[in-house]
């Protein structure tokens, strides 16, 4: 399995950060979102009382098949919902990109992330033979131009 790419960006709420980067592959196949520092991806109110409505640990996202998978985590019952609707703890629900997600008052849509340049370079360089020539001596330009950043 490739690593998968996905970002979700806050559109509602006081909340911080607005940009939480999901890279889910073999090695980690599951993230966490809450007010905790042991979150996986912190979440942060400016709001002191609707942050400590937040769960330490509110949601789970997981990676199963090529599939993202929601899970709420929080006993509090209306805190999590997808797509307006309220989720339950224990439910697991399959996630599609454009699908909203809110926790208490925090509402991030989940979206196609961009991966990253090396990645990029990496995918292009593996289509054919000839790209993989011309990355390859680019690659060697910079390297011996700059080798502290190799």
């Amino acid at each position: 399995m490739n690593s998968c790419f996905y970002q979700l960006r806050c559109i509602g709420g006081d909340y911080r950060p607005t940009l939480i980067k999901l890279k889910l592959n073999t090695a980690l196949k599951k993230v966490t979102l809450g007010r905790s520092q042991k979150a996986t991806h912190q979440v942060k109110s400016f709001n002191k009382k609707m942050h400590s409505k937040m769960s330490r640990t509110h949601v789970e996202i997981t990676i199963d098949d090529d599939k993202l998978v929601l899970q709420s985590l929080s006993r509090h019952s209306n805190s999590t919902l997808l797509n307006n609707k309220p989720i339950f703890s224990g439910k697991k629900f399959e996630l599609q990109i454009g699908d909203k997600i809110t926790m208490v008052q925090a509402t991030y849509i989940l979206e196609k992330g961009k991966g990253t340049i090396g990645k990029k370079i990496i995918n292009s360089a593996n289509q054919d033979e000839v790209n993989k020539k011309k990355i390859s001596k680019i690659i060697i330009k910079i390297v011996e131009k700059n080798p502290e950043k190799a």
